[in-house]
């Protein structure tokens, strides 16, 4: 009777062993699932915002057409045209890129050097060409600027 309950035991702690393997492969499934899942969302975030990113960048030209036009055109429809057009972009929390006058490679892009005048440095931005945008910290498109040999 004895020996039975010995057969009995150790089978008893041979399943129990088996049942804390089986735990804990569950608890790293389950861990790696939670990771997976983590990731998935992450990248479909950041597609979702480098989409968005390339649709409004498109749409910056047409913004800027509108910005030169509007000192030429005085017309109330494309003034509605023109706002609807900044307010898509105030949505989508895009802003143009103020300027400080300090030349910035994460935010500027130098496409042309003028002689330096009196008083100013040498890098320093002459002039904006061309306006730029961020949308939040992305930079959509760097400001075109020409700076001070």
């Amino acid at each position: 009777m004895e020996e039975k309950n010995n057969i009995v035991d150790e089978s008893c702690q041979a399943e129990q062993l088996e049942l804390q393997r089986i735990k804990q492969q569950y608890a790293y499934l389950q861990a790696d699932f939670d990771n997976y899942r983590k990731r998935m969302e992450a990248q479909r975030s950041q597609w979702t915002q480098s989409a968005q990113a390339d649709v409004l960048t498109a749409l910056l030209d047409i913004v800027d057409d509108f910005d030169r036009a509007q000192g030429d055109i005085n017309n109330p429809a494309f003034e509605l045209i023109f706002k609807a057009f900044k307010k898509l972009l105030q949505r989508f929390n895009v802003v143009e890129i103020q300027e400080n006058g300090t030349f910035d490679p994460n935010l500027h892009e130098a496409i042309m050097q003028t002689p330096v005048v009196e008083g100013a440095k040498s890098g320093a931005i002459a002039q904006v060409l061309q306006k730029g945008y961020r949308m939040g910290t992305v930079v959509l498109r760097p400001v075109k600027v020409a700076v001070y040999e």
